[in-house]
């Protein structure tokens, strides 16, 4: 049995991990919002937009500022126990894009007063059906009301 750390460490390799132009496309894009602005709601609301119907999702959030938007991570700067975490959690941080407006998109809300006033690093990484990447979203910020 290989030890689960051994094999985020060799997923990790395979993963681009530049914030290289040519790797970020305008098409797939994760917004971020609160339909409830009131301060203190806690409430946000999570989209990826933009991607091909089918394809596979990574989301990865961080309370990091780091040298957003230009850190390591596409952006963000994510520690490798976060990023580890978050890629086998489901929804919000993993799932399949299902047909909306936009092409491809996934939708995620939630409310929690403990998380207002967080300020939130977010990126999206987009992969084929058989876990090929395909292109990563800007890197966006967010403070939750």
């Amino acid at each position: 049995m290989i030890p689960l750390n051994t094999l985020v460490a060799v997923s990790l390799l395979f993963l681009p991990i530049a914030a290289d132009p040519i790797e970020t496309r305008a098409t797939f894009s994760v917004m971020i919002d609160s339909p409830n602005t009131t301060a203190g709601s806690g409430d946000i609301r999570i989209q990826n937009l933009g991607g091909t119907v089918g394809n596979n999702y990574l989301t990865f959030a961080t309370l990091t500022a780091g040298a957003f938007p230009t850190d390591w991570f596409f952006g963000i700067g994510i520690n490798a126990n976060e990023l580890a975490a978050e890629m086998l959690q489901p929804p919000p941080f993993s799932g399949i894009l299902v047909t909306g407006n936009s092409g491809g998109e996934s939708l995620w809300q939630g409310t929690n007063t403990a998380w207002s006033a967080w300020m939130v690093y977010v990126v999206s990484l987009e992969f084929t059906p058989s876990w090929t990447f395909v292109q990563a979203s800007a890197p966006v910020s967010y403070t939750i009301p």
